[in-house]
């Protein structure tokens, strides 16, 4: 009798779940951030991961919450934390100005998802969540929620102009005064009024 011995090609492959994660997530933000929330299918994004749409369902149970994950990590503000108060506006520029992005712009996917009312609930209980109450609470003080509001509001403004809807003015990059000029309009934010 003839005993058959396994090779490694014969064995199921092992499935890494922190990597297949990741890789669902990172090919979620790039659909969501191209065709949106309501253009982005699930099989398209599992084709775009290289991992089988079933795994969706197991790692996020649904589309809602594949996008809510992938938003949630698209919006970490805890690296905009890792600065003393004083220097909140030139760490938070330096941030985004200098530093690389691999990865899609939440903005774009959160503006693109707000057409669709399930995606646009998820969007805006993860900014609540994921940047609003945080920050607030970085900031601290009775008012924290509204200076972390005003930060949200002025980082939404700039980039949108400056990436999303690119005035001409800024073809060439950020000029030194605009740098200075977001740097302390987001000090201010975060300083709040003067007595």
């Amino acid at each position: 009798m003839a005993t058959y011995m396994s090779t490694a090609e014969d064995l199921p492959r092992k499935r890494d779940a922190v990597r297949t994660r990741s890789e669902l997530l990172a090919a979620a933000q790039s659909v969501f951030a191209t065709v949106g929330y309501t253009g982005g299918g699930v099989r398209e994004i599992a084709a775009l991961a290289g991992i089988d749409a079933s795994l969706v369902r197991r790692y996020f149970g649904s589309k809602e919450g594949l996008f809510a994950a992938a938003l949630a990590e698209a919006l970490d503000i805890d690296r905009m934390l890792d600065t003393p108060h004083e220097s909140f506006g030139q760490h938070v520029v330096a941030h985004f100005l200098d530093g690389e992005r691999d990865s899609p712009n939440p903005l774009l996917i959160m503006l693109l998802a707000m057409t669709d009312p399930t995606a646009r609930v998820i969007v805006l209980s993860t900014l609540d969540e994921r940047v609003v109450a945080p920050l607030g609470r970085w900031i601290g003080g009775a008012d924290g929620a509204l200076r972390a509001a005003r930060v949200s509001m002025l980082c939404s403004g700039f980039f949108t102009y400056w990436k999303l809807l690119p005035l001409d003015v800024f073809a060439n990059g950020i000029d030194a005064d605009t740098r200075r000029w977001l740097e302390q309009s987001l000090q201010s934010a975060i300083n709040g009024p003067r007595p």
